[in-house]
């Protein structure tokens, strides 16, 4: 079991099932992100309890914020709009499945991506890895990367955020409402009435009967 710690902790338990969302660059104003960080620390220190259960409660406070913001797509590049753009992705996303990761399920938005997978302790590259959906995502996302920004003639220049959103689950439970979560977020957002409409949408066969 590995933790580290940027601007997002990381905690990465080997074999475990994860929540991830990447976020194209510039799509958070700086003012936008400086406000939130601030709120963040209000609410931790202003908060009572236990503290890793507090900060747990705030992360998730915090991260429906930005996630409304990055819903509007109001700022910012929208590159994954493109059906090509949305192709590559989709493409990686299941070059890794059964290889990294088992795929559960997975939504690509306008500027955001959400997935679901269970990590594959046995497909270890090294087996002394510490930081295993860290290296799996810069792998990801440095291939994404460099295949849309060659789509989009603009080389050389920065695709996906630097960091990640990447959250363990906790439960069976908690693996279905982020499932859940994933597939409407472009319900939520208004863009379709239904997940199965959505063109960039997938679930697991297994587990879509369920949702």
């Amino acid at each position: 079991m590995s933790f580290y710690r940027r601007n997002l902790p990381h905690w990465q338990p080997i074999g475990g099932d994860y929540f991830i969302t990447l976020r194209l660059a510039g799509t958070l104003p700086k003012e936008i992100i400086e406000k939130l960080n601030k709120e963040k620390v209000r609410l931790l220190q202003d908060g009572n309890g236990d503290k890793k259960d507090l900060r747990t409660k705030i992360n998730r406070r915090i991260f429906k914020k930005y996630e409304t913001i990055l819903d509007k797509a109001e700022r910012g590049p929208t590159w994954l709009k493109s059906v090509e753009i949305a192709d590559i992705i989709k493409e990686s996303l299941h070059f890794r499945d059964n290889k990294d990761y088992e795929l559960y399920a997975y939504c690509i938005m306008s500027n955001h991506v959400h997935f679901v997978f269970r990590h594959l302790s046995n497909k270890l590259k090294q087996k002394n890895d510490e930081y295993p959906i860290t290296d799996i995502l810069a792998s990801f996302k440095k291939y994404t990367s460099r295949l849309c920004n060659e789509k989009l003639d603009r080389t050389g220049n920065s695709f996906w955020q630097a960091e990640s959103f990447d959250h363990v689950v906790r439960d069976s439970d908690e693996l279905e409402r982020v499932i859940l979560y994933t597939l409407h977020n472009p319900v939520k957002a208004g863009l379709t009435d239904n997940w199965r409409k959505w063109p960039h949408s997938y679930c697991k066969k297994e587990l879509s009967i369920r949702f």
